[in-house]
């Protein structure tokens, strides 16, 4: 997050405790691959991924 690149990770434990959901990186429900690989090609065109 502090390098500036897009972060994403599952809406589980320890990740959406530190991560805010369009503040400071993407979440995404876990076990949903096809959700994951959504927003993985989402924030490869968004330069600004995190930003609502």
């Amino acid at each position: 997050m502090a390098s500036g690149t897009a972060v994403v990770g599952a809406n589980e434990g320890g990740v959406k405790d530190n991560l805010i959901h369009r503040t400071t990186g993407q979440l995404c429900p876990a076990g949903d691959a096809a959700a994951s690989q959504k927003l993985y090609r989402f924030c490869t065109r968004m330069p600004r991924c995190a930003a609502p």
